[in-house]
C-alpha cells in the first residue's frame, strides 16, 4: 500500500498541468452540485409555504357537518 500512495504522490507532481485540470473540474462540479442542491431545497421551501399558506395552515378545525354540504370537491364551481 505504501508503494501504492508513493507512486500515486509521484504522478501527481510529474503531470502539474492534468493536475490543475483535473482539480478545477472536480471543484466546478461540486459547486454546481451545491447549488443546485440549493435551488432544489428552495423551490420545496416555496412549494409546501405556499401550500400552507393557501390552505390555511398544518391544522384545520371545522364543526359538524362542515364538509358534508360540499360533497367531495373541495373547490367551488366558478360563476
Amino acid at each position: 500500500m505504501k508503494l501504492y500512495l508513493r507512486l500515486a504522490w509521484r504522478n501527481i507532481w510529474r503531470h502539474p498541468r492534468r493536475t490543475i485540470i483535473i482539480v478545477a473540474a472536480m471543484g466546478f462540479g461540486l459547486s454546481l452540485m451545491m447549488m443546485y442542491d440549493g435551488l432544489v431545497d428552495g423551490f420545496n421551501q416555496a412549494i409546501y409555504g405556499n401550500a400552507i399558506k393557501v390552505l390555511g395552515g398544518n391544522l384545520q378545525v371545522h364543526a359538524e357537518g362542515y364538509g358534508s354540504g360540499s360533497g367531495q370537491k373541495p373547490l367551488m364551481a366558478l360563476p
